[in-house]
């Protein structure tokens, strides 16, 4: 059964992620020490939630294109950035640098995870930096209890699914939250 994220985010969930600007920052840093490019490169951030990537791409000189996601109920940056769009199908008409995934893809059910990595793949000119939970999560509100990850696999399922899109160049662990982070280089794409 889909999770209906809108009413979550309308309700207490949206509470759970707001100071959490970690993630944003160690990936911003990776991408931005990584890759000497001579100019800022640019990132799309697919479910960009309530836009914290925004500041931490700035303060890492990396240029955002665009912030998508299924809905603006959550979002709280630019609005020229905000495209409403999913993952699984979003034709944005241009591409960046750099595509950035975090905290989306676990939530997704297995048979739409190819569909999604096309999706950022098809968006990106270098790379893409994907983030996943490893572990099973869930929220419980006033409708009961929601089970929030629905492709629950260890990182080595994550990363053997992300070498069919290009050469991981970088993987890692974040502790204490149990999510697995890749760097993944495009194919046609080298240094």
């Amino acid at each position: 059964m889909a999770i209906d994220y809108k009413k979550l985010w309308l309700g207490s969930y949206k509470d759970r992620h707001r100071n959490n600007m970690m993630p944003y920052l160690a990936s911003s840093i990776i991408i931005g020490s990584s890759y000497n490019f001579g100019f800022a490169p640019s990132v799309i951030d697919w479910g960009c939630g309530q836009g914290h990537s925004y500041e931490a791409f700035r303060a890492c000189d990396i240029h955002a294109v665009a912030l998508v996601d299924i809905s603006e109920t959550q979002y709280e940056g630019p609005k020229h950035l905000f495209v409403e769009g999913s993952v699984l199908d979003a034709r944005l008409g241009h591409t960046a640098e750099f595509g950035y995934c975090s905290d989306v893809l676990e939530h997704l059910e297995e048979e739409d995870i190819d569909k999604a990595l096309h999706t950022m793949f098809l968006h990106a000119d270098c790379g893409v930096f994907v983030n996943v939970g490893t572990e099973k999560d869930a929220w419980r509100d006033s409708d009961g209890y929601h089970e929030l990850h629905t492709t629950v696999k260890p990182a080595t399922w994550w990363g053997d699914k992300l070498k069919e899109y290009g050469r991981i160049s970088m993987a890692g662990a974040v502790i204490p939250v149990n999510n697995s982070f890749f760097f993944v280089e495009c194919k046609d794409w080298r240094i």
